[in-house]
């Protein structure tokens, strides 16, 4: 689930922060901003984490796989978000 909510707030944020200018030299100084989604992310999901876990069936690999899929044609221009 941190991967899905990953890749749509970033894609997301990235296009908001990097649409603020077309200055090459402005966007190469935000781009540590980009890791803040993922730095938040990343605490909450460290602060709430109870689970006892997703139990290893065809589905999960199933779904894992149609997802890293998902995230690689985005990645590379295939999928526009």
């Amino acid at each position: 689930m941190r991967s899905v909510v990953m890749l749509f707030v970033g894609v997301w944020f990235a296009g908001w922060v990097l649409g603020l200018s077309e200055d090459p030299n402005y966007t190469k100084a935000l781009a540590a901003v980009l890791l803040i989604p993922g730095i938040v992310i990343g605490v909450v999901d460290v602060i709430g984490r109870k689970s006892d876990g997703w139990p290893d069936t065809l589905w999960r690999r199933l779904i894992g796989g149609a997802l890293w899929a998902y995230m690689f044609a985005v990645l590379f221009g295939f999928v526009n978000v």
